[in-house]
C-alpha cells in the first residue's frame, strides 16, 4: 500500500516537533534553576533590607557609646580641675575646728556641783527661813553641812537613796506631805533616819506586829488596789509553784517589771538596800536581788 502525500507531511512535522522538544528541555531546566520565582525575589529583597537595618542600628549604638565616653571624660576632667580648690577650702575649716576639750566635762560637773552647794546654802533648798544657815532639820550640829544621815558621801547633796529624781527634795515615797521631813511611817522614832526593819543585815518579820501594815484590813476597803491584772510568767512553760522562805528564784522573776515600787500603797513596809517586794502570781515575795533569795512571803496577797 502506497502512502499518500499528506501522510509524509504529517510524519515529517511530528518528527521535527520531537527533535525540537528534545533540544530545548535542558535549557528550560537550567533556566528554572537560575531564574528565581517571584517569591524568591521578594525574600531576597527582605533579607537585604534587614541587613541594612542592623547596620544602621549598630552605627547608632556605636555613636551613642562614643558620646557617653566623651561626656565621662569631660566630667572627670572637671572634677580633677576643681579638686585643688575643694581641698583648699576644706583645709582651713579643719584647721579652725576646735580641738575636743577633755577637761571640759569635769569642769562642767564641778560648776554644777558648786552651784547646787551654793543654792543649798543660800536657802533655795535647805534654808526655808532665809537666815543664811541650813535649817536644823538638815544641820542639827550647826556645822554648815548636811548631816551625815542625809549626806553620807559629803557632797553637799541629798543621797540618791532619798532623792532618786535628783531634785534636792526627799522623794514622795518618804515625804508625802512635802514638809521636808521623813514621814512617821518610815521614821517612827523621829530621828530623821529611815527605820531599819532588819538587824545584822537580816530581814525580820516584826513588821507584821505593826498596825500600820495591816494590809488585810486595808484591802477590804480598797479591794481595787489589789487587782493588778493578769500575771505573765517571765519563762515560757513555767507555772505557779508554792515558794517558801529560803528559796532562790530565777533572775527573771525579780526583774524590775515585777517590783512593787511603792509598798506603802499596799500597806507593806519599805524595802531597803538590796531587798525588793516582788509580785509572784497572786503572792508577794521579798527578794534579795543580789542572789534571788526569798526572805519573806505573803501568799494570796492579790485578788
Amino acid at each position: 500500500m502506497v502512502p499518500l502525500p499528506w501522510e509524509h507531511a504529517v510524519k515529517k512535522f511530528i518528527l521535527m516537533t520531537l527533535v525540537t522538544a528534545t533540544a530545548l528541555s535542558p535549557v528550560s531546566a537550567f533556566a528554572a534553576d537560575i531564574v528565581p520565582t517571584s517569591m524568591n525575589i521578594a525574600s531576597a529583597f527582605d533579607d537585604t533590607a534587614g541587613f541594612q537595618r542592623e547596620d544602621r542600628r549598630a552605627e547608632r549604638q556605636a555613636a551613642r557609646a562614643e558620646r557617653t565616653a566623651e561626656q565621662r571624660m569631660e566630667r572627670r576632667a572637671e572634677r580633677q580641675e576643681n579638686q585643688p580648690d575643694r581641698a583648699q577650702r576644706v583645709q582651713p575649716a579643719q584647721a579652725q575646728a576646735p580641738q575636743p576639750d577633755v577637761e571640759r566635762p569635769q569642769r562642767q560637773r564641778d560648776i554644777v556641783r558648786t552651784e547646787r552647794r551654793d543654792a543649798s546654802q543660800d536657802g533655795r533648798y535647805y534654808d526655808r527661813n532665809r537666815d543664811g544657815n541650813l535649817d536644823r532639820q538638815w544641820d542639827r550640829n550647826r556645822d554648815g553641812n548636811l548631816d551625815r544621815n542625809w549626806d553620807r558621801n559629803r557632797d553637799g547633796r541629798l543621797d540618791r537613796r532619798l532623792d532618786r529624781n535628783d531634785d534636792e527634795r526627799i522623794d514622795r515615797r518618804y515625804d508625802r506631805n512635802r514638809n521636808g521631813q521623813l514621814d512617821r511611817r518610815v521614821d517612827r522614832n523621829d530621828d530623821n533616819r529611815l527605820d531599819r526593819l532588819r538587824g545584822n543585815d537580816r530581814w525580820t518579820n516584826n513588821w507584821r506586829n505593826d498596825r500600820r501594815y495591816d494590809w488585810r484590813s486595808y484591802r477590804q476597803s480598797n479591794s481595787n488596789y489589789y487587782r493588778p491584772g493578769r500575771y505573765y510568767s517571765p519563762y515560757r512553760g513555767h507555772n505557779y509553784s508554792r515558794i517558801s522562805i529560803g528559796f532562790s528564784l530565777g533572775s527573771g522573776y525579780y526583774g524590775s517589771r515585777y517590783w512593787i515600787n511603792d509598798p506603802w500603797e499596799y500597806r507593806l513596809p519599805a524595802a531597803y538596800g538590796t531587798y525588793r517586794w516582788v509580785r509572784y502570781y497572786d503572792d508577794v515575795l521579798l527578794v534579795d536581788i543580789r542572789n534571788g533569795r526569798v526572805v519573806d512571803v505573803i501568799r494570796d496577797f492579790f485578788w
